[in-house]
């Protein structure tokens, strides 16, 4: 719970911190491409097809039936293909950015093409590093350490966007950013395997033990898991591309910082479901039906009141928080903010019901539901951002977050009526 805890509180800390500072630093117009920029390589996070997940546990399984081995031959599997997947989707990602020029369409204009092709590769790196830092903690999950492996991860991240942050604050702009994040990416990337080596040096990197027999038999399942970070990020990175496009860059950074501080509210909420989710696996894999139908229950209540006081709250004083929080001159749109929250909200209520399916393993459906309707939402947001400007995308979020409303709960309940 702790590890949980922590590491929502850097991923809020950095969001609300970042955005006034950027904005501050180098106006709303620059933040805009900034935030374009690094919304194009965000899809690279997914080259790993959810491999790295679907990697953990199997992990886990080797190492509490005690195939030690077996367990080190997926981590060095799992490491291959974040290095050879990631790199080689990324050689194909840099030619169409450099020969197509597609940033120009999505309202990056301020920036030089080949200073552009440069940041992109840099995102990259980071990615790259990123993935295998994902891996080593696994690596400390196997050990059982996974606290610590976690505090690591999540302080990594911390120290990558200080050091960046600092870069800022001297003076540097978009790529100085990037680079100097890239540094602190590497410093704390290395600290993490170097101390997973302290523990137990048989996680050294030694490729010579992967096996592409064992990348095959992970792929099928990892693909099905990613259905959902693939369709959050659709509905994340996706809408931010549609705005910078048909709007231009300065009404993709109003629209990412506003919709950073309503995201504020589902953030609580999946922190008592991260706690819920193991719980929720234990009592069916013990077939206690009864403590998981109180636990499913619980985590209902608890998220219709989250989501009532962190609606209302955001509701009455957001537009206080963001004058305050960003600058005066920041053209705080409320329609498009109120209906944000709204789909916030929505979010909120809806987690219970996928975070039982997910628990349970029976979430494939789900998955491909949440995939199709992610793809739906963004096609929705092209028309009508062109026809409502900004507001637009926030009216295909509320279509697909109230999608995914029903259809979490009707499996939910299906489910739940099996197992009596």
């Amino acid at each position: 719970m702790s590890a949980n805890v922590y590491g929502q509180i850097v991923n809020v800390l950095v969001q609300l911190l970042t955005i006034p500072l950027l904005i501050s630093a180098w106006g709303i117009g620059k933040y805009g491409e900034w935030v374009i920029l690094s919304a194009i390589p965000a899809y690279l996070i997914m080259s790993d097809f959810g491999i790295g997940q679907i990697a953990c546990n199997k992990m886990i399984e080797k190492e509490t039936v005690g195939d030690g081995k077996g367990s080190i031959k997926i981590y060095q599997s799992l490491l291959l293909f974040n290095l050879l997947g990631s790199l080689s989707i990324s050689i194909v990602f840099i030619g169409i950015v450099h020969l197509f020029e597609i940033y120009k369409s999505l309202g990056v204009e301020s920036i030089d093409s080949s200073v552009v092709t440069l940041i992109v590769f840099l995102q990259i790196i980071q990615v790259v590093l990123s993935l295998q830092s994902n891996a080593f903690l696994s690596a400390y999950k196997c050990l059982k350490r996974h606290a610590e492996g976690a505090f690591l991860f999540h302080s990594i991240k911390l120290f990558e966007w200080g050091v960046g942050i600092s870069s800022v604050l001297i003076g540097q702009g978009v790529l100085g950013f990037i680079l100097f994040m890239i540094v602190g990416r590497l410093i704390g990337t290395f600290f993490m395997y170097f101390k997973l080596l302290s523990h137990n040096n048989d996680y050294r990197i030694n490729l010579a033990n992967s096996s592409v027999g064992i990348i095959k038999k992970l792929i099928v399942p990892g693909v099905t898991f990613m259905s959902f970070p693939l369709g959050i990020s659709i509905m994340l990175q996706g809408m931010t591309l549609i705005i910078g496009a048909v709007v231009g860059s300065a009404g993709a950074g109003v629209f990412n910082a506003l919709r950073t501080l309503v995201r504020v509210v589902i953030q609580g909420v999946t922190i008592i479901n991260q706690s819920f989710w193991p719980e929720l696996t234990r009592a069916y894999s013990k077939g206690d039906y009864g403590f998981l139908t109180k636990l499913y229950n619980r985590s209902i209540v608890l998220a219709i009141v989250m989501a009532a006081f962190g609606g209302l709250g955001l509701a009455l004083f957001g537009e206080l928080f963001v004058m305050w929080w960003i600058d005066d001159d920041f053209l705080f749109d409320f329609e498009v903010f109120i209906y944000l929250l709204f789909g916030a909200v929505v979010s909120v209520l809806a987690q219970p019901a996928w975070v039982l399916l997910v628990a349970l393993s029976k979430h494939f459906s789900l998955g491909l539901f949440y995939l199709f309707l992610s793809v739906l939402s963004l096609i929705i947001a092209k028309y009508l951002v062109g026809l409502y400007g900004v507001v637009g995308a926030a009216y295909s979020i509320i279509a697909f977050e109230v999608g995914i409303l029903i259809i979490s709960y009707i499996m939910a309940k299906n489910l739940m009526s099996s197992l009596k």
